[in-house]
């Protein structure tokens, strides 16, 4: 009944449930169907009720049955084909006989579910879906990221298209306009204007949709405390959400080594046995790992992005019923995701957490937040500084759905606050590597960036071709990080606030660039530098770094926007560094030293055949 789906163990049972719960659907069944390259592919069966049955096929849409599930299952449980039989196979003892489903070909798609490409472009941009995607066919209302996409995959997309049809469209494009028929007429776009296209440069032809944040930021109107049980102080069991992630594994390896109490870990899996595994696994990756530690983690096998965590009522409560604080570090993190993807884990499983700290004892909810939350300039013409809450009231600019999902969790933990939940909200910056190993994330934005410049042997100085020279990051290690967000949790003071946890200044590209040359030369790798033009346009022309365009737009020759940075107006939380201080918690310096580790870490994860072709 387990099905692997991108990474993730699905208990079919579950989506058969929920769909037998549709008033006109009698029973259903959902099998994984394997495609070529070995990945599955969810495909539901179902029969319906005889009212619902009259006349031609009768029956419900397949985009209704999509819609259906989405509302309480994450995206990538929700099946990609629907198909209506008269009645299910059976075996000799009344059970279903799997085997005997017929390919989806063979009985069609629901009624209505599938709508055909219409035209040359959509019908070719349909093709190359399919190819890519592994699915036998796409219509014009099916998403990308639904049926399968992910960043290296819009890659592959953006090369067939250019490939193919000859046009140049970004990968950013594909995060923008996600649903085929939308996405067909950018191509068409490109194809008519000869330009290349990307989210930047057609905002205003195709606009994306902006949801209403505030609209979204409503807290259930009953989720709130109720006649709830002090907490042990200090804490005796802490719920934990990300163990596995980059923060909330140090986070987990800190509260084990700095409190007594018993770590409850969230943990996607489908026992408490594979969640184990699973920790350990991280744990030792990072040097992390004390055998001694290990009576002290409970793995509590679930899914953020499902209602009451992927638990059972019962396991929820009793669950709830022991805990003492709750440290929520764990989000989808994606730079190029919509808020709809994103709002599963990120808004809808806060609401989870929320309603976890609302039951049993009185605790207290650490919520993990983001510095993202923040729109990234002010506006034309504006001096800054700015209050933060005059830039949290401007939610219609910020330009991504991870930021986006950030602040709707934001307001929800903050309208728990008000109903009587204890909580703090912290803000990190950029999370670099450790500063002792330089162990990093391997996916983030300064892990490739390093290893597109050790790929192409060169790195971008700022000075060149860029509209804005001081462009940096602000930055500041996993470790301390996680250090830092422990101490304030431990302090009465935070209560009830949002804290900025953050470097006083950015490290600059052309510390990084320079960092990257000295590295180069200790180790006999010769690192040019060219201008952010050259870079771009060779990380452009290389496949496996396309990627990148999600994170650098196309250089451009135009004059810049005379907009100052809001976030660069943001200041390190002088009250937040004072209460580090007092627990003897010191800044880092972000060091060209520490920097060269995070390169030799990124170095030596890279296939050393690549970096010996490089040089």
């Amino acid at each position: 009944s387990q099905v692997k789906i991108r990474g993730h163990r699905i208990e079919v049972g579950e989506i058969e449930g929920r769909l037998e719960e549709h008033p006109d659907l009698q029973e259903a069944v959902v099998v994984g169907r394997e495609e070529v390259g070995g990945e599955q592919r969810l495909v539901a069966y179902y029969t319906i009720g005889e009212a619902e049955g009259q006349g031609e096929r009768g029956g419900v849409r397949a985009q209704e049955l999509r819609d259906y599930l989405s509302e309480s299952l994450p995206e990538y449980m929700v099946p990609g084909g629907y198909v209506r039989l008269e009645k299910l196979p059976l075996r000799g003892n009344g059970k279903v006989d799997r085997e005997a489903l017929p390919a989806e070909e063979e009985e069609g798609y629901a009624v209505g579910g599938y709508e055909s490409p219409e035209g040359e472009v959509e019908t070719r941009v349909a093709g190359i879906w399919a190819e890519v995607l592994k699915v036998e066919r796409v219509g014009r209302g099916d998403n990308f990221f639904t049926l399968g996409g992910a960043s290296l995959l819009a890659v592959q997309v953006a090369a067939r298209l250019r490939q193919g049809l000859g046009v140049e469209v970004g990968v950013d494009a594909l995060f923008a306009w996600p649903v085929l028929r939308d996405f067909a007429r950018v191509v068409e776009s490109a194809r008519q204007s000869r330009l290349r296209i990307t989210r930047a440069n057609q905002g205003e032809l195709f606009p994306t949709v902006v949801r209403d944040l505030c609209a979204e930021a409503v807290l259930d109107a009953n989720i709130a405390p109720v006649s709830q049980t002090p907490a042990a102080t200090p804490a005796e069991n802490i719920f934990l959400t990300g163990a596995s992630g980059f923060l909330g594994c140090f986070l987990l390896a800190d509260l084990l080594k700095r409190t007594q109490a018993t770590v409850y870990c969230l943990v996607r899996s489908s026992t408490a046995e594979e969640g184990m595994a699973r920790l350990s696994a991280k744990l030792k990756s990072f040097a992390l790992w004390d055998a001694a530690t290990l009576p002290r983690i409970v793995t509590v096998p679930g899914d953020l992005s499902k209602p009451l965590l992927g638990l059972s009522l019962e396991q929820f409560e009793t669950t709830a019923g022991v805990i003492d604080a709750i440290y929520h570090s764990a989000a989808m993190v994606n730079a190029g995701y919509s808020y709809d993807l994103m709002k599963s884990a990120n808004v809808l499983g806060t609401r989870e957490i929320i309603r976890m700290a609302c039951l049993g004892r009185r605790k207290v909810l650490h919520h993990i937040s983001s510095l993202g939350v923040f729109p990234p300039f002010l506006y034309p013409g504006e001096v800054g500084p700015v209050t933060e809450e005059a830039l949290l009231e401007r939610w219609q600019e910020l330009p991504d759905g991870y930021g986006q999902s950030k602040w709707v969790a934001e307001r929800l933990v903050q309208a728990a606050g008000s109903r009587g939940v204890p909580f703090a909200i912290y803000r990190p910056c950029f999370i670099s590597g450790s500063l002792q190993s330089g162990a990093g994330n391997a996916s983030d934005f300064l892990s490739l960036f390093i290893m597109a410049c050790l790929h192409l042997g060169c790195a971008p100085d700022p000075g060149m071709g860029t509209d804005d020279n001081k462009m940096g990051i602000n930055m500041l290690p996993v470790d301390y990080m996680s250090r830092a967000i422990l101490a304030l949790s431990q302090r009465e003071e935070v209560l009830g606030r949002s804290l900025n946890v953050m470097h006083e200044e950015s490290m600059r590209f052309s510390d990084i660039s320079d960092s990257l040359a000295s590295w180069g030369r200790s180790y006999g790798f010769p690192m040019k530098k060219v201008s952010f033009e050259s870079w771009w346009s060779q990380c452009n022309a290389t496949e496996e770094l396309k990627v990148l365009q999600i994170f650098f737009p196309e250089p451009t020759h135009k004059p810049a926007p005379q907009r100052a940075r809001a976030r660069g107006e943001l200041k390190m939380d002088l009250e937040t560094h004072r209460l580090l201080q007092a627990e003897g918690i010191h800044r880092p310096q972000m060091t060209q030293e520490l920097m060269e580790r995070y390169i030799t870490y990124v170095a030596k994860g890279m296939n050393n055949r690549q970096l010996v072709a490089t040089g």
